[in-house]
């Protein structure tokens, strides 16, 4: 309207009149684009360019707040990494582009399920909210299946593998997730590969929390605190330990 009063000014003091409305308006507009360039250069900061999944500084991001929101429900988050079987083998008998078509293939086999961000160079991340570990590995099948069922432009199948662990089940820091959902992802590697594993305790390398403890009041007080816990909320004592 500004610039429309300014065109069809036919007077001194309708000149006067539109370039006082142009001015402002030019700053309006310049603010308006130079937010929404904010904006985009934002979203692109947080988005993987092959696959236009989010990268792994948005998944970390999205994780945080995840975990935050789930511990003041008390709901569980699982999340699941998920790694191309030999994929170096493709780049080096078809070529990187046919390496970046399988890329951007199985980024697509993770779109609705959850959110999917590709977070390193071969391997993705599922984020799980509000999902129990059971669901969780139904969910990890589901995508392992159309990641092998999918037709790659080099002719040959490609398959991939999956870990997962669950916020509240496993663990309730984030860094600790992370390193489950790792230990779950290389027992699939060693089991064949093309399947999905879930965390269990005997893949841990780490001692338990209460191996070498003195017997004292203290140690014999935290195992009461155990028992005590598992009986009242129904969880395993391993899950409480």
């Amino acid at each position: 309207i500004a610039l429309a009063a300014w065109a069809f000014a036919t007077s001194r003091s309708d000149l006067l009149l539109a370039t006082a409305l142009v001015a402002p308006a030019a700053l309006l507009a310049g603010s308006w684009l130079s937010g929404r360039a904010s904006r985009e250069d934002r979203r692109l900061a947080l988005t993987d360019r092959l696959t236009g999944l989010g990268n792994d500084r948005h998944f970390t991001g999205e994780l945080e707040g995840a975990l935050t929101g789930a511990l003041g429900r008390w709901e569980p988050v699982t999340i699941c990494l998920i790694d191309i079987d030999d994929f170096k083998g493709v780049n080096d008998r078809f070529g990187h582009q046919a390496g970046d078509r399988v890329l951007a293939g199985v980024a697509g086999c993770l779109r609705g399920d959850g959110e999917a961000f590709r977070i390193g160079g071969d391997e993705f991340a599922l984020l799980l909210p509000g999902c129990h570990e059971g669901r969780g590995e139904r969910v990890a099948e589901s995508v392992l299946e159309r990641i092998a069922s999918t037709r790659c432009s080099h002719g040959e199948r490609v398959t991939a593998s999956a870990g997962l662990a669950t916020f509240l089940r496993h663990t309730l820091d984030r860094r600790e997730l992370l390193r489950l959902a790792d230990l779950a992802l290389y027992s699939a590697k060693r089991a064949g590969k093309n399947c999905a594993r879930s965390y269990r305790r005997d893949l841990d390398p780490a001692p338990r929390l209460h191996e070498g403890l003195p017997r004292t009041s203290a140690a014999s007080g935290v195992g009461e605190l155990v028992a005590r816990v598992s009986s009242r909320m129904g969880f395993t004592s391993e899950h409480v330990e």
